[in-house]
């Protein structure tokens, strides 16, 4: 009891101590920093291309069958209203940029359309409201995301689909990095006269997974690469994956969460790299899980995804913003197992819709953010543990510093002599 009332009063000693509260912004006369909401979209287009244009053999599009899906995605994009839109399967930017145009949500002397196809093959895409300072595309794997297999290397060196990497400059000052990725699909990798073969697809199926799996490990080291570049910069990540959050090849591209017995250190590096889904966000708020982005043989799966890097994470004390929600559309999809008509998706979009909401903090400080400024210049505040005379790691929090080892009195039972001195010597109450 007594060791608690010293820690009180050196913990009291000490707030007396802290300096002066700052004055506000507000106080000082400036304006009130205003609140800035983010808007980002996923959207893959089914093999957007011009008219009369081969793609996959032998089909193509009319001309009235380009102006019905143009006309369509342009629908889409009225009903999503997103300052940021991430693209796939784009052959042909040119017929993406009419889309735009015709949804009244984009202005032509604004709206910033970065995109490096060319019509040989499918592309990705992003559609930005706000300057883009930088963009490029990415082919090659990184050195060291190579897998090697009982001392082999795999024979994988790119994507199939490049990734589109971007920096978009937002009107909070915010310098946002924008990843726009379309990994391998679920299709089995074998030649067509062998698909009938059971063997053969089986096999199909598991280069397929490797391929993905491979692509995902790649982007995970750009990621990585990224942050520790600009370690002060938020993420945001958008693409069709062709598979659920909770698989080998999602988690590969996202992290895993730390074991909890890790220590501290190895935790927060963990958590400074992850990917954290926003459906996964979503569905933690909701009541029911009823979230899909494609159908496919009777099954309703979440394909498409958005991600977003620790910055908008609210478990990080310092955040700078969070996702308020996650909204689908997805009305135009069918399940062609519960219906004999011949439903065809070429002049739509076999995939649904995902808009995020992403709420950025006014001067980009959350509630908690003035606790760990000060804890961090006064780390002695920090809620003290077991005294056990080591020194703690240092923490997101400040730096460590010993912990003092607080003198134990031996415990003893008092002998019948002390106990009859010890009554002689208290005062005297008087009768």
């Amino acid at each position: 009891y007594q060791r608690r009332v010293r820690e009180f009063r050196q913990k009291k000693n000490l707030l007396l101590q802290l300096p002066a509260k700052r004055m506000s912004q507000q106080e000082a006369g400036f304006p009130r920093p205003k609140k800035f909401k983010l808007r980002v979209g996923q959207f893959n287009v089914c093999n957007l291309v011009k008219e009369d244009t081969k793609y996959y053999g032998n089909s193509k599009y009319t001309a009235n069958e380009v102006k019905s899906k143009v006309k369509w995605i342009a629908g889409q994009l009225a009903k999503m209203e997103c300052h940021l839109v991430g693209f796939e399967e784009i052959f042909h930017p040119e017929v993406l940029q009419e889309a735009l145009n015709q949804s009244g949500c984009y202005e032509k002397t604004k709206c910033e359309l970065v995109s490096f196809a060319d019509g040989s093959h499918p592309s990705v895409a992003l559609a930005s409201s706000f300057p883009v300072i930088e963009k490029e595309t990415i082919r090659n794997f990184p050195a060291e995301s190579v897998p090697i297999v009982e001392g082999v290397e795999l024979p994988l060196r790119s994507f199939q689909r490049p990734v589109l990497r971007a920096v978009v400059h937002l009107p909070n000052g915010v310098h946002l990095t924008v990843f726009v990725l379309h990994l391998k699909s679920k299709r089995p990798v074998v030649d067509a006269e062998e698909r009938q073969d059971q063997k053969k697809q089986a096999v199909g199926y598991a280069a397929s997974l490797i391929l993905r799996a491979t692509e995902a490990a790649a982007f995970r080291c750009i990621y990585i690469n990224e942050l520790n570049k600009h370690p002060d910069r938020p993420v945001v990540v958008l693409g069709d994956l062709n598979d659920v959050v909770h698989v080998v090849t999602t988690e590969i591209l996202s992290g895993t969460p730390p074991w909890k017995k890790l220590p501290r250190p190895q935790r927060e590096e963990i958590w400074r790299t992850l990917l954290y889904s926003t459906n996964e966000l979503q569905v933690r708020l909701s009541d029911r899980d009823v979230t899909y982005s494609h159908i496919y043989n009777g099954r309703y799966e979440v394909l498409d995804h958005i991600f977003v890097s620790n910055a908008f994470n609210k478990g990080n004390p310092y955040h700078i913003g969070y996702v308020e929600y996650l909204s689908l559309l997805n009305d135009h999809l069918i399940d062609q197992t519960t219906t004999d008509d011949n439903v065809q998706n070429r002049l739509q979009s076999d995939h649904g819709q995902i808009v995020c909401q992403i709420k950025f903090y006014p001067g980009l400080q959350n509630p908690y953010h003035r606790f760990a400024q000060e804890a961090q210049l006064h780390p002695q505040l920090i809620p003290s543990q077991p005294s056990t005379g080591q020194k703690r790691p240092s923490t997101e929090y400040g730096e460590g510093y010993e912990d003092q080892q607080e003198p134990q009195q031996e415990l003893r039972q008092e002998t019948p002599e002390e106990v009859r001195s010890n009554r002689s010597q208290r005062p005297q109450v008087p009768q």
